[in-house]
């Protein structure tokens, strides 16, 4: 969301780097549609490094190209694609222009105009629906990447690093929806980041050549649905106690350790050690088999989990890492020690209990276990578990709110915590055409938008018109 211009957060990362490298970051906030001056600036920092333009994304994609005499660059096709029956533009008529004004209070100030020329005329009968096809193809790229831009995770500059202490604090219980950059950096951390973009920039070579992204990927897809799942049998099982509900605890305990086994078991050498009990042999390493492997020799099963991704280059001294390949190793490591941690305690716990539990020990359990499995949740907070429960029909979108489509504004003495939950679920968008007659340009678009609130549809009729 690089390119959404609000004062979310969105652009913080850029405007620490413009900061840091062109002015005493002393300002409270910065002017958010301030796009052509920020890309000059921008361009300006990147020129030495060879840096020649910048992909960002809202809803869709878009590039800032810098030098648009490059060689690099070339023109493949110039057409004027306006819509027939768009009304003509009187050439003499110089266009309204939007002034850029000053700085909010506070943020300093930044000459000369906010954006180019500009106009606002009545569109094509044929352009009406460009809103509707717009989201129809920016809900393309809302989840997978971008196709054509292919990134060098090796050289990934993060502001997630442990080492950024003035930013840890800040985020601490926070969704990361609700992370800021720009009011909570140190100067010394901002300098810190635009050193190693620099160095990274400057760097001969390539790294190990891993695909970090399908490792990610593949985490996400193994266990993504396993978490949720198991959240919501809990769930189910402590909501039917509270309604006083007759529950089946002894199916119910089966269930629970079905359900946390499952993902183990490929760790997990059971016939190691036969009388052990299920935390020595999952979380024991003297109760695990001695393997060839050096490095390998003597780990528990939960060790094997942690490091079942990154494992090859563990002491492998065939394979460079670059210090932003490590730091992407140590994610993916720490989220699957969450992950097999919190599986290996229910199971192990599952275990435990009598194969014919008593009620009220089954009830302390479930509640201990889901609220284990919210926690867990809630500090993945994975994206994808942002989707339209029903398949869409053809005539119809799943996509989220994004910028510029149904954000939601939070003033300047709002807190992260003042926002309502429901703006952040996804739904279908489905187009259609209302209201025609026999000329087309009496027909009146519009979109149908479908959110969840409190797991309750909420339809909402917009006219396309009205946008």
């Amino acid at each position: 969301m690089s390119a959404a211009l609000s004062t979310t957060g969105w652009l913080d990362s850029q405007e620490v780097l413009i900061a840091s490298r062109f002015k005493d970051r002393s300002d409270d906030d910065y002017p958010s549609r301030y796009e052509y001056e920020r890309a000059e600036l921008l361009c300006k920092w990147g020129a030495p490094y060879g840096v020649e333009g910048f992909v960002r994304m809202n809803t869709g994609f878009e590039i800032m190209w810098c030098d648009f005499h490059s060689p690099s660059i070339q023109l493949v096709s110039h057409l004027n694609i306006t819509p027939p029956g768009t009304p003509a533009v009187d050439p003499n008529e110089p266009p309204p222009r939007l002034p850029g004004g000053p700085r909010p209070p506070g943020g300093g100030s930044r000459p000369g105009p906010s954006r180019p020329p500009w106009r606002r005329e009545t569109p094509s009968p044929l352009a009406r629906d460009a809103y509707a096809e717009w989201i129809r193809a920016a809900a393309h790229r809302s989840l997978t990447p971008q196709a054509h831009v292919k990134l060098d995770y090796s050289s990934i500059v993060s502001f997630y690093n442990p080492r950024l202490r003035s930013l840890m604090d800040a985020r601490e219980g926070q969704r990361m929806r609700t992370h800021r950059v720009w009011p909570n950096i140190s100067k010394a951390d901002a300098d810190s980041v635009a050193d190693e973009l620099e160095d990274v920039l400057q760097r001969r070579g390539h790294g190990s050549g891993m695909d970090w992204v399908a490792l990610a990927r593949g985490i996400v897809e193994e266990w993504g649905g396993r978490v949720v799942q198991m959240r919501e049998f809990l769930w189910n099982a402590t909501n039917a106690l509270d309604e006083k509900t007759p529950v089946n605890m002894t199916e119910t305990l089966a269930a629970v350790r079905r359900l946390a086994y499952s993902p183990l078991n490929p760790y997990m050498d059971t016939s190691a050690a036969s009388n052990a009990s299920a935390w020595d042999v999952f979380f024991d390493p003297h109760h695990s088999p001695l393997l060839h492997t050096p490095h390998f020799a003597n780990t528990s099963a939960l060790h094997r989990c942690m490091f079942s991704a990154t494992g090859v280059l563990i002491h492998n001294n065939h394979i460079h890492t670059t210090p932003q390949e490590v730091l992407l190793q140590g994610s993916i490591e720490t989220v699957l020690a969450r992950l097999c941690t919190d599986f290996g305690a229910i199971f192990a716990e599952s275990m435990d209990v009598a194969d014919v539990p008593e009620d009220e020990d089954m009830v302390t359990f479930l509640q201990q276990w889901e609220v284990r499995m919210q926690t867990l949740m809630e500090w993945l907070d994975w994206t994808e578990w942002l989707r339209c429960d029903e398949i869409c029909p053809w005539d119809s979108v799943c996509v989220m709110n994004m910028w510029p489509r149904g954000m939601p504004h939070r003033g300047p003495g709002d807190s992260p915590s003042d926002e309502d939950p429901s703006e952040w679920v996804a739904g279908s968008i489905q187009i259609k055409v209302y209201g025609c007659g026999p000329n087309l340009a009496n027909c009146t678009p519009v979109i149908i938008v479908l959110s969840m609130s409190s797991g309750s549809p909420r339809f909402q009729v917009v006219e396309l018109e009205s946008i």
